[in-house]
């Protein structure tokens, strides 16, 4: 709680040598703490009294008269904050809020924050200072809560020394690039961060050379997090700097530097590793019964590449290779040079090998699939897709291409035809965002066709569309969802009693299916009589709960009554 100066000084020294009189209150004109506090003659009693009415005042957003001149801007400003909560937040919508503080369906936080952000709102002044608690050293929470604090929630972090900190920076967005540069200097790590991020989207070079110029004097620890600011705006302009950064110390700043160089096909670092793999790959084309045979496949309309793919690896990795990243790190199932060859390829673009080979994605994949280092191949040319397709936005075409590598490449995984650690799925399924919506959808309920009970570590991958439907405050299709429901529900009645993992899956899906309609979730359940049901009862119920829950927040928000 914080006390004006007066008042934190009569608690710490006694009300006998520091008493409290309405005059010199700081909260309040003498009328106005007097009506409050008539009965009490005592001073100690008065003092607990007047720190309980600036309690009940701070968390209110009220400001005392006895401010004058101030009192009426700040009145005003708490006025039109008012004005707003009742515009903006339905009375439905703040009791789901209330229940979800008590900690029934605490998880939903986030999505009713989504929501409020969504519908333009402002939070009721009853909730700002749980809300504010509850945020505190949570950033991910701090962002969700910024827009949504209007003139009450600002005024309120003002009154507090680590919410003004880590709220400072919320109207940054509209100071000029001078006032912010201004800041940088003072500011603390975190703010930095911020600062340097919103400077990248208005002026990257600017913001470049603002971080080149404390670069020596930055902690080993904010080098690493600074630097990776630079993946906002990236261009081959910023090449010099990061690969000057490949010669840092810390092992994180480097991995920064490596990755951000890779994110561009015109790098040095690329181009490097494409000289590399020059020296290593070589192609051999059938040749009698085998080119024949493809002839003849190919005049049927058959996809199949007429040549083998051959590796001649170097015996060891030399200092200018560790440089890049290459040979840095193991990978499970991969030996060292397996590792050496996956790191090359995931230095490439995959569109050079189009380009080089004149072969299709398709007959490339064919050609690595038939090698024996097909593992080591297939996840290096994953990986370079997974971060090479964050960077289409500006190019349709390219973004084409990668849409159809993309899709190949799930194709494969469903099948089974290519075995990658699960961060990898992970980071594809991530960028299934840069596919148009009815193609995420296609691809996936494809791709659950296809799941045999041995792949089911591979729905968790699916899973991670719950953070690009947690981020937007919109789940997936009503299409998708009824689909991954029904397959879903076909697992459950071919599973054992203990599928531990299927039922935490089913937990999960409750937090980001579409809940437009509710009658899809009653539907398709085994009989009442399944000998399972003891095992699965519960986590049914849990996910109706759930999902009954998502569906009263987002028709709240919908509601008019305030």
């Amino acid at each position: 709680m914080l006390l004006p100066e007066k008042i934190h000084k009569a608690v710490l020294v006694g009300t006998s040598r520091s008493a409290i009189h309405p005059q010199q209150d700081e909260l309040s004109s003498a009328s106005e703490l007097d009506s409050l506090l008539r009965d009490a003659a005592m001073p100690n009693l008065r003092l607990w009294q007047t720190i309980a009415a600036n309690d009940l005042w701070l968390r209110a957003g009220y400001t005392p008269g006895l401010w004058s001149d101030a009192s009426t801007e700040k009145m005003a400003l708490v006025s039109a904050s008012k004005n707003d909560e009742i515009e903006h937040c339905p009375l439905a919508a703040q009791e789901l809020l209330h229940l979800i503080l008590r900690d029934i369906h605490a998880e939903l936080l986030a999505q009713w924050l989504q929501h409020a952000h969504a519908r333009n709102a402002t939070l009721p002044a009853r909730f700002l200072v749980p809300l504010l608690n509850k945020a505190d050293k949570d950033l991910s929470m701090q962002k969700l809560l910024k827009p949504l604090l209007g003139a009450r929630g600002h005024w309120l972090v003002q009154q507090h020394p680590e919410w003004r900190t880590q709220y400072s920076l919320d109207s940054d967005k509209h100071e000029s690039d001078e006032a912010l540069t201004e800041q940088w200097h003072l500011a603390s790590s975190q703010q930095r961060e911020e600062i340097l991020r919103i400077l990248r989207v208005r002026n990257p070079q600017n913001a470049r050379e603002l971080l080149q110029q404390d670069w020596a004097n930055e902690s080993p620890e904010n080098r690493a997090t600074l630097l990776a600011c630079l993946n906002i705006e990236l261009s081959i302009t910023d090449e010099d700097f990061l690969e000057r950064a490949l010669e840092d110390k810390r092992k994180e700043v480097r991995t920064v530097a490596q990755e951000l160089l890779r994110r561009l096909p015109d790098s040095q670092l690329v181009q490097r590793c494409q000289e590399r793999l020059s020296h290593i790959f070589s192609i051999e084309k059938s040749t009698g019964i085998n080119a024949a045979l493809g002839s003849f496949l190919a005049k049927l309309g058959a996809n199949n590449v007429q040549a083998s793919l051959q590796i001649k690896l170097p015996e060891s990795v030399d200092k200018s290779m560790k440089r890049d990243g290459i040979g840095l790190q193991s990978y499970p199932g991969l030996g060292e040079k397996a590792s050496w060859l996956r790191d090359l390829m995931r230095s490439t673009p995959a569109q050079h090998w189009v380009t080089t080979w004149q072969l299709t994605p398709s007959q490339i994949l064919q050609l690595l699939s038939q090698h024996e280092f097909k593992d080591a191949l297939l996840q290096g040319l994953l990986s370079s897709i997974t971060e090479q397709a964050t960077d289409t936005t500006a190019d349709p075409t390219l973004a084409d291409c990668y849409a159809d590598w993309i899709a190949l490449l799930i194709e494969h995984i469903s099948k089974d035809k290519i075995h990658v650690d699960l961060n990898l799925i992970h980071a594809l399924v991530r960028r299934l965002r840069n596919l148009a919506p009815a193609m995420q959808d296609k691809l996936l309920i494809a791709c659950m066709d296809n799941y045999s009970r041995q792949d089911l570590h591979i729905l968790y991958a699916w899973s991670q569309l719950q953070s690009a439907a947690s981020e937007h405050a919109t789940p997936v299709s009503q299409v998708l969802s009824q689909a991954w429901l029904q397959h879903v529900q076909r697992q459950i009645a071919q599973s054992k009693q203990t599928a531990w993992d299927l039922r935490q899956h089913l937990k999960q899906i409750a937090y980001w299916l579409d809940v437009s309609d509710l009658s899809y979730t009653t539907q398709s359940w085994p009989a009442d009589d399944w000998e399972h049901w003891s095992f699965w009862r519960e986590a049914v119920h849990e996910f109706r709960d759930t999902f009954q829950f998502r569906h009263q927040l987002k028709h709240s928000f919908m509601e008019t009554s305030i």
